[in-house]
């Protein structure tokens, strides 16, 4: 009878262990039920935020780029984004969220993850959600814990299969790849790479990426990445050097010469005018 109850205590450390690995937890999963008047400008977080509603409507700003709220509609916020968000207060939101770092082994590519993407099963969703509360709400047993984090991993994976989103059409997974542009634009990587996400070609993605958008997917890049230097040569003190590396330049004068033919300005005169150097 003993060794049953090791044996068993090793079994459940192991599973510890193995989740351990694979993500880590700063904020347990909560379920928010917002307030009529409630606005969300969070301080930039240093972390993953897992955020979906699960009802309600409303509108949210990432990096500046808005996205609209509805049931459903799901994000994996990377750090140091700017988030600015508000709901309707006929239609509030209900919203779960959970902050995370992955772990050695986790097990999605958060580079090929989009910022947003609309879930179709809303009951998948749910259930995973009060999966998650349920265990979170139990925080001195640690197999609840452990089984709050597998909640939370099911809700990534749910996030990660692009066979559950609605955004199936041409015309959404496009949109997909162009919030992943404009939120990561340092791991874009290449155009091939990008077209692989889409399923199809470099020519025909790049062809119908400029028919949806005005731009080829390399221009549609480099605006963005011009546009991420701007927020930080304006809001850090990241020497120029870590930012062109940041946003995917192996070389800073080409990412200087290409930010001044973009925004009409050298960085080095943007930050100076930052710190009030004209």
């Amino acid at each position: 009878m003993v060794s049953f109850f090791i044996l068993l205590y090793i079994s459940v450390l192991s599973l510890v262990v193995a989740v351990m690995r694979e993500i880590i937890l700063s904020q347990l999963p909560q379920i928010h039920h917002c307030e009529a008047g409630w606005r969300w400008s969070p301080i930039p977080f240093a972390v993953y935020d897992f955020w979906a509603v699960l009802q309600g409507r409303g509108e949210l700003r990432c990096n500046g780029n808005r996205f609209t709220l509805k049931a459903g509609v799901t994000f994996v916020l990377r750090p140091g984004d700017v988030i600015h968000a508000t709901h309707d207060s006929t239609f509030p939101l209900s919203v779960i969220a959970f902050h995370f770092m992955p772990g050695t082994e986790f097990p999605f590519d958060l580079r090929r993850l989009p910022l947003r993407r609309q879930v179709r099963n809303l009951g998948e969703l749910e259930f995973y959600a009060r999966q998650a509360m349920r265990f979170a709400n139990t925080r001195n047993d640690r197999l609840a814990l452990v089984r709050c984090r597998l909640a939370a991993l099911d809700l990534l994976a749910l996030f990660a299969d692009d066979r559950n989103s609605a955004d199936s059409s041409l015309g959404d997974r496009l949109n997909s790849v162009a919030d992943s542009i404009r939120s990561a634009p340092g791991e874009v990587g290449s155009v091939e790479r990008l077209s692989k996400t889409c399923g199809l070609s470099s020519a025909y993605f790049s062809r119908k990426f400029k028919e949806q958008f005005g731009s080829s997917p390399v221009e549609f890049w480099i605006r963005a990445r011009a546009e991420r230097a701007e927020h930080l040569l304006k809001e850090t003190d990241l020497p120029i050097g870590a930012i062109a590396e940041a946003l995917g330049y192996s070389d800073v004068f080409h990412f200087s010469k290409q930010f001044k033919q973009l925004r009409g300005m050298a960085p080095t005169l943007l930050r100076r005018g930052k710190s009030g150097g004209f």
